[in-house]
């Protein structure tokens, strides 16, 4: 009997303690209905997603970019004329919006770093604004066409997102980019399909052909519509022909601003007057008298005629 009535005794405090629970859980709930659910963690920016602005995926697979998320790739090859361009680099909130401006950080981490401030890149600026009621933003990298390293290598600028009074840096797999930049070009598929015209590759010859023609590709087949191509094509190879065969008369009869400078020993730089550190070597030929651009082996540029 006493245990019989131990046991109904703890039952009845159990079944009390549980409707007191739900009791008070309930007041709880009807005191907070009409309160709306607020964000509580810090407010963060991280790197946004970006695609590739320029170099092949050969050359990002050979840099072995430490595995970051997300790398900015650029090359000033496709224009050659530009002495500097700006690569954007998109930031992102993880957050709430407000309705005034925020101050973020991005500094660049020198050990991951390979270009160098002033000579390859404009220094960053102390801090960037997330504008009021944006959830996005872009930092402006402006990048430098000047130093001739650019054309037989890429250079890295490291980003590393700093927090501020206004925002944390929690999302660590994405606090951190790249920008992979160079002034080199990658032989084009379509380049062996005209071989036969164009002879053989080389960086400088490419070069001379975005020069003269632009940054258009020829067919890189002759199937179906693309055999319609075929005199359009032939005749953007010569106008490389044109420059390679006739340089002094192409600089006379053309507007680009383009410049040849005599160096007094029978060779010349072919040059923009904006960017006279970007050059092509135009040598005379002691064998026949004719001039030939040489190119990143020393070998005079040669096409087929």
């Amino acid at each position: 009997m006493i245990l019989h009535n131990t046991i109904n005794t703890r039952m009845t405090l159990s079944n009390g303690w549980r409707a007191g629970c739900m009791l008070l859980m309930t007041l709880l709930f009807a005191c907070n209905a009409d309160e709306p659910l607020k964000y509580s963690s810090a407010d963060n920016v991280y790197f946004g997603s970006s695609k590739e602005v320029g170099l092949s995926e050969e050359e990002i697979k050979d840099k072995k970019l430490d595995k970051r998320d997300s790398v900015l790739s650029y090359t000033f090859a496709l224009t050659p004329e530009k002495t500097t361009d700006t690569v954007y680099v998109p930031v992102s909130l993880s957050g709430t919006r407000v309705h005034h401006d925020r101050k973020f950080k991005v500094v660049v981490t020198s050990k991951k770093t390979t270009a160098e401030s002033s000579v390859h890149y404009q220094p960053l600026l102390e801090s960037y604004t997330l504008p009021a009621d944006s959830g996005q933003t872009w930092v402006p990298v402006i990048l430098y066409n000047t130093d001739a390293k650019l054309d037989s290598q890429s250079l890295f600028i490291n980003l590393k997102l700093a927090s501020t009074e206004d925002f944390s840096v929690d999302v660590a797999r994405k606090s951190e980019t790249a920008i992979m930049f160079s002034n080199r070009l990658e032989k084009p598929l379509w380049w062996t399909l005209w071989q036969g015209e164009l002879a053989s590759y080389s960086r400088t010859k490419h070069a001379l052909y975005i020069i003269a023609v632009g940054n258009i590709d020829l067919v890189a087949n002759y199937d179906g519509e693309n055999q319609y191509q075929i005199p359009y094509n032939l005749y953007l190879i010569e106008k490389l022909k044109a420059l390679l065969v006739f340089p002094f008369d192409w600089v006379a009869e053309n507007d680009k601003g383009y410049v040849l400078t005599d160096n007094g020993d029978d060779t010349f730089f072919l040059h923009t007057e904006a960017n006279p550190a970007k050059k092509y070597l135009l040598k005379k030929s002691q064998e026949d008298g004719e001039y030939y651009f040489i190119d990143e082996k020393g070998k005079p540029i040669t096409i087929n005629h």
